[in-house]
C-alpha cells in the first residue's frame, strides 16, 4: 500500500470534524486517532463546511480515503459487499488492460516486427587495398600538368 502523506490526512481530519455526529460515531476511534497523530498540523486544509463534499477542492488521495471510510464504516454489510465486488471488477479490468498492453508473449514479437521494418540497411562495400593503389596510380597518370 502506498504511503499516505500528512496533508492528505489533514484534509481527511477536517472533513471528519465537519461531519455530523452520526457519521463521526461510526468511524472507529483508532482510525481517527491515527489520522490525528499523522496529520500535518501546519497545513491549512481548504475545507468549507457550508459546501457539500462533492464541491470541495480536495486531492485524489483524500477522495480515495473518504471512499474507504464510506465503504468500511458508513454503509451496511450488503452495500459494503456490493462495493467490494465493484472494486474487484474494476481492478480486474485494469489488470486485463495492462496484460493486453504489456503481454510478455507479444512484447518481443512486436520488437522483431519493428526490426524487420528497419532492416533495409545500405550495404557499403569497402574497396580492396590493391584496387585503391591501382586507382591512385590511374588518377596520377590521367592528371595533366597545368603551367
Amino acid at each position: 500500500m502506498e504511503k499516505i502523506d500528512s496533508q492528505t490526512l489533514t484534509e481527511v481530519y477536517e472533513i471528519i470534524q465537519n461531519s455530523n455526529q452520526e457519521v463521526r460515531n461510526k468511524i472507529p476511534y483508532r482510525f481517527k486517532k491515527y489520522v490525528y497523530k499523522n496529520m500535518d498540523r501546519n497545513y491549512k486544509a481548504n475545507i468549507k463546511p457550508e459546501e457539500t463534499l462533492l464541491q470541495q477542492n480536495i486531492n485524489e488521495k483524500t477522495k480515495d480515503i473518504l471512499a474507504l471510510i464510506y465503504r468500511d464504516y458508513l454503509v451496511d454489510e450488503e452495500e459494503r459487499q456490493k462495493l467490494i465486488k465493484e472494486e474487484i471488477g474494476i481492478v480486474q479490468k485494469i489488470e486485463e488492460e495492462k496484460l493486453e498492453k504489456y503481454n510478455p508473449n507479444n512484447l518481443f514479437k512486436q520488437k522483431d516486427d519493428n526490426l524487420k521494418k528497419e532492416a533495409n540497411l545500405i550495404i557499403y562495400k569497402e574497396e580492396k587495398f590493391w584496387k585503391k593503389i591501382i586507382n591512385y596510380i590511374k588518377n596520377k597518370l590521367n592528371r595533366k600538368e597545368v603551367k
